[in-house]
């Protein structure tokens, strides 16, 4: 079979985190009729959600390995399969358990496709590496937003095991075509000795933790701002334009990305952290208009501010079979430490929200510092300065 040029490659590869990101967030709006399905009470939602984040992060080390030894293409493709047929056969779990397994598994299926994804765009294709990572995490905010308006729509008229086939098609035929027409670029580790010591580099580490904060931030912010406007207004209407905004907003990232290579990074990832820690620390100040704008800003930056961050793993790490990996671990460090925060803010939340937000705001700023030696060794090899 015809093998896909690298513009068609990596076009594919944007349509295939496009329908990733939708299985992070088609669940959403069936949350409560799954467990009421499985006779589960509202504790059930939460156990749906922390199963896929489980699967993904405890997978993203593994997934890193990996990639390193058999190539990313094999583990981002392969990952992507998997899913598909975790999404379709998940209605058929027998009990909340197994459903629950089910999405454990496709946690696991996005730990294989991400990290590998991310380093395949530029194996495939070097230049312009830093907009290919941008354009990568538009495509996940435009296809998130997409899961939840497209299954919360099709869920007014048709069951939630539907609705999870259905997805689960969508997802398996790019999948297959991806994994039939991308070529291999044939990046493999031939010796794993010594590996582990890179991708738990001081530098990376630090990276990793410094804008921890900050995913955590964002991640929690996505999730409550919804419900957080619901409370101040009462309106569903209101709630349900800011919890978009949050999402499709992200789209519009790509349109930073030139102005942003003007200046260094520290100026940039610093800067952006900061402003934008700010703006929730002033949430609870704000009418549904200034809610919008905020959700509205997240949403804009945070794709500047993680395709940045990844960006400078692929230049800081001078080993093209260890980029997986250490992408793989600044994901794993970041979606463990922001589950953490997400469930100490839920906490606080409960009891009073103001001071939720101020505190996820600090703790984005206190943890921030940690980044500026990478950022400020990322500047002395960044092309742009």
């Amino acid at each position: 079979m015809k093998k896909l040029t690298p513009v068609q490659s990596v076009a594919l590869m944007l349509i295939l985190r496009f329908v990733y990101a939708m299985n992070w967030y088609n669940v959403s709006p069936y949350l409560t009729s799954i467990s009421g399905t499985y006779a589960e009470g509202s504790s059930g939602s939460g156990l749906i959600l922390s199963s896929f984040l489980l699967g993904a992060g405890i997978f993203q080390i593994p997934s890193g390995f990996l990639a390193s030894r058999i190539g990313t293409r094999n583990v981002a493709l392969w990952g992507m399969i998997i899913m598909s047929i975790s999404v379709f056969l998940s209605p058929l779990s027998p009990d909340f358990i197994i459903f629950l397994v089910s999405r454990f598994f496709v946690g696991i299926a996005s730990a294989f496709f991400f990290s590998s994804g991310i380093v395949l765009l530029g194996q495939i294709d070097k230049k312009n590496i830093d907009g290919k990572i941008t354009m990568f995490n538009v495509s996940f905010a435009a296809g998130g937003g997409f899961g939840i308006i497209l299954f919360g729509e099709l869920g007014r008229f048709i069951p939630w095991q539907t609705s999870l086939y259905i997805a689960g098609i969508i997802t398996a035929l790019p999948s297959i075509i991806a994994l039939a027409m991308i070529p291999n670029p044939g990046v493999v580790r031939k010796t794993m000795k010594g590996i582990a010591s890179k991708a738990f580099s001081p530098l990376m580490l630090l990276l990793s933790l410094g804008i921890g904060g900050y995913w955590a931030l964002n991640f929690t912010a996505v999730e409550y701002l919804n419900p957080y406007t619901l409370f101040r207004t009462g309106s569903v209407n209101d709630a349900g334009v800011v919890g978009s905004i949050a999402l499709f907003s992200g789209i519009l990232g790509i349109f930073i990305l030139p102005f942003a290579r003007k200046y260094k990074p520290l100026i940039v990832t610093g800067g952006l952290v900061i402003f934008l820690s700010l703006l929730v620390i002033l949430i609870p100040f704000a009418d549904v208009t200034g809610l919008g704008a905020i959700a509205l800003a997240e949403g804009i930056f945070s794709i500047t501010i993680f395709s940045a961050e990844y960006y400078y793993v692929v230049l800081l790490e001078t080993d093209e079979t260890v980029v997986p990996l250490s992408i793989a671990t600044m994901n794993s460090f970041q979606i463990g430490l922001g589950s953490l925060i997400a469930f100490v803010f839920s906490l606080i939340y409960s009891s009073n929200k103001e001071l939720a937000w101020y505190s996820l705001g600090l703790i984005s700023l206190i943890l921030l510092p940690l980044s500026i030696p990478v950022l400020l060794k990322v500047e002395k090899v960044s092309p742009a300065t």
